[in-house]
């Protein structure tokens, strides 16, 4: 049974059967139509809040509603158009918030060689690094983002820690073919080559940390009932900040989604991995943002299973047909299956100094939920009824 449908949302409903309920959106099956602003193939509708003309820079208000919030979306010229300054970026302000994306093409040598300045690690195939999502709240200081250098940050290997990597399917039979040669072979600067990422979303404002509900079940967590309301969206992007093929054994992918309604902001980050015939993992952040209080609620919850278990769950009829494991939406709908919905209860609250520190996908695994305030009241600014 489909949700309501509001324009512009089956693509972040599409995500999961949990997003979709998150959303509230339209059915899986319908199909996103293009747009020349991005450099993703699978792009959103344009919400009819907003107009977009292409190459020139548009402001709009909102309809005369007054459940509507006052609100401006400002789109600048894309890459295409041949602007020197604002380059494919979008934003919306709204009740003293400013979100923003930014959609570039992919890293030129230039700016591949600076990345390698930072990262030990080589860059995925596919590099979005001018990509973004920048959540800002002004007037508080408090600024969440989501970018592609930080992202892989916490791939830099450690000095003398040990590493868990997961090797390829035919692995231990090379190893072997190997240690029976007479060739001596060592791994030279090692790093996880699939790209897992425990990557939450970089917090600028160390004054207005996350930390752990006391109580995380009786929290409740991200509020399914605002989201399950037919609102009109005021702003919706998707923005792509890497994915890697890892050598043709796969498939390793970050995405950033992001809507905002009159009553909330909504971001949904993805790292999506697959590595054929060995395991697949899922890192989803949740962002919601409360308009009428300014109250931040982030949920993570990371899963794996093991590629044979979930192959083994295919439908029956077309066990045979394995074009539903390259799809993240149907692995996300299995991987619901795991017993890990269940808010972790942290040994301790975390500190602004611990927030950002790269983490072990061993230490994810499961749910976790934390919160922050910010303590200013909100505009209730909005647009006169006609």
């Amino acid at each position: 049974m489909s949700l309501p449908s509001v324009t512009g949302e089956a693509e972040l409903a599409s995500l999961s059967v949990q997003d979709a309920k998150l959303a509230a959106s339209a059915s899986d099956e319908q199909e996103p139509s293009r747009n020349p602003h991005s450099n993703n193939p699978r792009l959103p509708r344009t919400p009819s809040v907003f107009s977009e003309i292409q190459g020139k820079m548009t402001s709009t208000m909102s309809p005369v509603m007054s459940s509507i919030p006052l609100h401006k979306v400002t789109n600048l010229p894309s890459v295409n158009e041949g602007s020197s300054t604002g380059d494919g970026k979008r934003n919306i302000e709204i009740r003293g918030w400013l979100v923003e994306t930014c959609k570039m093409p992919i890293l030129n040598s230039k700016e591949i060689r600076n990345f390698g300045e930072t990262l030990k690690v080589p860059l995925p195939e596919i590099c979005f690094g001018n990509n973004y999502l920048s959540i800002k709240h002004p007037r508080s200081g408090f600024h969440y983002e989501w970018n592609t250098l930080d992202a892989l940050l916490p791939l830099n290997p450690i000095e003398g820690e040990e590493q868990d990597y997961i090797k390829v399917a035919y692995a231990d039979h090379w190893s072997q073919a190997r240690k029976e040669s007479d060739s001596v072979t060592k791994v030279v600067n090692p790093f996880d080559w699939t790209y897992t990422t425990t990557y939450c979303g970089t917090n600028h404002s160390t004054e207005i940390p996350f930390s752990s509900p006391t109580d995380p079940q009786a929290h409740g967590g991200i509020p399914l009932a605002v989201l399950s309301r037919p609102d009109p969206i005021l702003f919706f992007d998707e923005v792509t900040l890497f994915e890697d093929e890892l050598h043709d054994n796969g498939m390793a992918s970050l995405q950033v989604k992001i809507r905002v309604m009159p009553t909330c902001i909504f971001a949904l980050s993805r790292f999506f991995l697959r590595v054929d015939g060995v395991i697949f993992r899922m890192f989803d952040v949740r962002f919601y943002v409360d308009l009428s209080t300014n109250q931040i609620i982030r949920e993570i919850k990371a899963k794996e299973m093991k590629y044979d278990l979930l192959k083994s769950r295919l439908p029956p009829e077309n066990a045979h047909d394995l074009t539903p494991l390259t799809d993240p939406n149907y692995v996300s709908q299995t991987l619901q299956m795991l017993k890990t919905e269940e808010f972790i209860v942290p040994s301790q609250t975390s500190s602004p100094a611990k927030e950002d520190q790269p983490k072990k996908w061993r230490d994810m695994l499961g749910a976790h939920l934390d919160v922050a305030s910010i303590n200013i009241t909100p505009s209730s600014a909005s647009l006169p009824t006609k």
